[in-house]
């Protein structure tokens, strides 16, 4: 996965959120324009490897053993390719723990000029929430991070439930594994000014030490806080896949759904939406460098329909694997 595929760039910006004038940042180093996936859904060829929905978006975000911060973009097409890359930017030093990369264009400008790229990460016992700041007209970046409290050290896994698209600023949770625990812990996320976000704890439950890998598996009725759910995807040492829901109201009390009991041994999750009723997912092991992309249907315990739709060719060699969404947070269609 060393070798950087080129694909062509779609020229003009699509005004996808707005954003606050203040936030603008122009300053950074020389950079390439941002991936983007086309709008249609090209036909697929004999023989791709295709979801039971056409075109459906799979992409991911990575840290690659250079320590790049890279956008993993596949073909709707054919999910049988490798995917094109597209560096975000280099990583800090010693993060031991990444959420997901949700990408915001700006409404300020039309058409759009600035991408923000944001991201929740433990780095050297502290969480950190950095955005890079990309300039469409002047193609350059850069980056700015906000530094919270220590002892984060221990976290392993990390899910970033904050984001509400169409809303610009974020409101909603963090969940996070402790290696020294086993605690799942929840925190809420509160940004008043964009940029700039909160994080209070809010509750933890013990029993979660075995998970290997956890990702945003959907929100429902995220709009409503009396009826809200959060729901992780996580693997376990033991293979297990787990289905795991909360409600974002009241006490804090994870659900277990056990999806399937074996097989599941990977340490890297990332989902997007297929449709109105399934999702694509990439699963990946750093240890054997082995990627597969699955369609994921309705959940059903472990009569959930699960269908693998390949392996990715080559060797996934990321040092960490994650979501990435741009306006489309993975939900549960109510």
């Amino acid at each position: 996965m060393t070798t950087r595929s080129v694909r062509a760039r779609v020229a003009s910006a699509v005004a996808v959120t707005a954003l606050a004038a203040s936030a603008l940042a122009t300053a950074g180093s020389a950079a390439s324009a941002p991936a983007r996936t086309p709008a249609g859904a090209p036909a697929a060829a004999p023989g791709a490897v295709v979801p039971s929905v056409p075109g459906c978006r799979l992409e991911a975000s990575t840290i690659e053993p250079d320590a790049d911060l890279t956008q993993q973009v596949f073909d709707s097409s054919d999910y049988g390719k490798a995917p094109y890359q597209e560096r975000l930017y280099t990583a800090p030093a010693q993060v031991s723990a990444m959420a997901g990369v949700s990408a915001q264009w700006d409404a300020v400008y039309y058409p759009s000029r600035y991408l923000y790229y944001r991201q929740f990460a433990v780095r050297t016992d502290r969480l950190v929430f950095g955005t890079t700041h990309y300039n469409t007209v002047k193609q350059t970046k850069a980056y700015t991070e906000k530094k919270f409290g220590t002892g984060w050290g221990s976290v392993t896994k990390m899910v970033d439930a904050s984001d509400r698209n169409p809303e610009l600023t974020k409101s909603g949770y963090l969940y996070a594994v402790s290696g020294r625990t086993g605690n799942l812990a929840r925190y809420k996320v509160s940004e008043k000014t964009w940029g700039s976000p909160s994080v209070a704890a809010a509750g933890a439950k013990a029993g979660f030490g075995g998970v290997t890998a956890m990702t945003l598996a959907y929100q429902y009725r995220a709009w409503d806080d009396a009826t809200a759910v959060d729901a992780l995807l996580m693997t376990t040492k033991k293979g297990a896949l787990y289905l795991v829901t909360m409600k974002r109201s009241g006490a804090f009390a994870p659900r277990l759904t056990l999806l399937r009991g074996s097989t599941w041994s990977f340490d890297g999750l990332a989902l997007n939406n297929c449709g109105p009723r399934s999702w694509i997912l990439l699963a990946t092991n750093s240890s054997s460098d082995v990627a597969r992309v699955y369609e994921v249907f309705p959940y059903r315990g472990t009569s959930t329909t699960i269908n693998q739709l390949g392996k990715v060719p080559g060797a996934w060699d990321a040092r960490f694997t994650a979501s990435y969404w741009e306006s489309d947070i993975p939900v549960l269609q109510p």
